[in-house]
């Protein structure tokens, strides 16, 4: 106890009975900012999430960028796929109200770096479920990806209406987009760089003919997450109907600061790039001797840890070229010569379709990892998922398909369009 005062007016101070308090270790670390942060960067996911609850503090620390970033320090290692099986080999560039009845589901593979359960084949089910259901979502299905988030459609359960949704399936966040404009839509892309900014934005491409309908304009909005809101960009684009009639631009790709789209028609492809809000064109790979762009087969058009690639085919051949773009859209460059005959002699179901074999084996994604000897890429064959090595030509069987459909429809197929990467990811939305 303290006493100040006495009889002869002095002061005086006595020794208190209680201890002065310490700091347990645990309050300790709680207390430092950088010591709990490199703990709570080494738990699962699903714990992470547990704590923030735990106070305002915590909730705020792992919320942020910060926190994100490190928890995942390389936002380019794919740790899964996202599928959306079709029937009959169709292949949809572009989902909407009208064609959302042809959703078959939304399935995932997980991949070499994803941290699927390997000890208990229900833990591994309950993984793979866990991870195609978001709470108060449904009907989903995903137009892209980009860097851990996904750009989707589905139904808002807790607003009782359909729309257009970015998600984290990490995290099972989700927000609503305000609706764009239907009318002339051309393509919808995801656009977002953690390692840039924490803000994300979406880009429309839509397209307008001529009143003497010779010509279309494509035209630009822009969708941010800093603003919530639509705005037009002021460029546009003119295609001549005369010399290039069927030109279609899809598969919008965020890579190289812009959103790239894959002309499926005759000519150049087309990029917009973000920042500086300018249009440009993609040369693209001449076609062979006697070919046309019609005879042309697109087998894979996506990126992988900074590169951009290609995969066409104008012969049935078991040989694959594997195109990359130069950063200043000059042009392609041969990457990788593949020749998946093995994989042929292995899954003889591949063999054994004698008209656009390429339905029955379809490339879903190319990896590119830190060293190139073990960059490789997804091969829907025969029914089964397959991991391909672009360097060795070594392949491995992923898991097979009919785990995945239930053997409900043994005559579904999958398509890189329809292919979209999972990158475990933090990052709020």
């Amino acid at each position: 106890m303290i006493s100040i005062g006495s009889s002869n007016n002095e002061s005086r101070v006595e020794p208190s009975n209680n201890p002065t308090p310490t700091l347990s270790s645990a309050e300790k670390v709680v207390a430092n900012g950088d010591v709990l942060t490199g703990i709570l960067i080494r738990l699962p996911v699903k714990s992470l999430l547990r704590f923030k609850f735990v106070s305002k503090n915590w909730n705020s620390l792992i919320s942020s960028p910060h926190v994100a970033r490190l928890w995942n320090p390389d936002p380019c290692s794919v740790s899964g796929l996202f599928l959306h099986p079709t029937k009959h080999g169709t292949c949809l560039f572009r989902w909407s109200e009208r064609t959302k009845h042809l959703n078959l589901g939304l399935e995932f593979i997980p991949l070499k770096n994803g941290k699927a359960p390997a000890h208990e084949p229900d833990d591994h089910d309950a993984y793979i479920k866990s991870l195609t259901r978001f709470p108060n979502l449904s009907d989903v299905i995903v137009l892209n990806s980009c860097h851990g988030l996904l750009f989707c459609l589905g139904y808002n359960e807790v607003e009782g209406k359909g729309g257009h949704h970015i998600l984290n399936p990490t995290t099972k966040q989700f927000k609503t987009l305000p609706q764009p404009h239907q009318d002339g839509l051309e393509d919808l892309c995801l656009a977002y760089d953690p390692s840039e900014s924490p803000h994300y934005k979406v880009v429309g491409l839509w397209r307008s003919v001529s009143i003497s309908q010779w010509e279309t304009y494509y035209h630009i909005d822009i969708y941010s997450s800093e603003t919530g809101s639509w705005r037009p960009s002021g460029n546009s684009y003119t295609v001549d109907e005369v010399d290039f009639p069927e030109t279609s631009f899809h598969g919008g790709v965020y890579w190289n600061g812009a959103v790239n789209w894959l002309n499926l028609g005759p000519g150049d492809s087309l990029y917009f790039h973000i920042d500086q809000e300018q249009l440009g064109t993609i040369p693209m790979p001449p076609a062979p001797h006697g070919k046309w762009w019609y005879d042309r087969a697109y087998l894979y058009y996506g990126k992988s840890r900074g590169h951009l690639h290609l995969s066409e085919m104008y012969n049935q051949t078991t040989r694959l070229t594997v195109y990359e773009m130069e950063r200043d859209y000059s042009g392609w460059f041969v990457k990788y010569n593949v020749d998946i005959a093995a994989v042929g002699i292995a899954f003889p179901e591949l063999v054994q379709i004698p008209n656009n074999w390429y339905i029955g084996c379809s490339v879903l994604d190319i990896v590119r990892e830190e060293s190139d000897e073990e960059s490789y890429m997804v091969i829907s064959v025969g029914g089964k998922f397959v991991e391909y090595g672009l360097v060795d030509g070594s392949f491995k069987t992923i898991c097979d398909a009919s785990q995945h459909n239930d053997g409900d429809d043994p005559l579904l197929y999958y398509h890189w369009c329809n292919s979209h990467e999972y990158i475990e990811s933090l990052s709020c939305i």
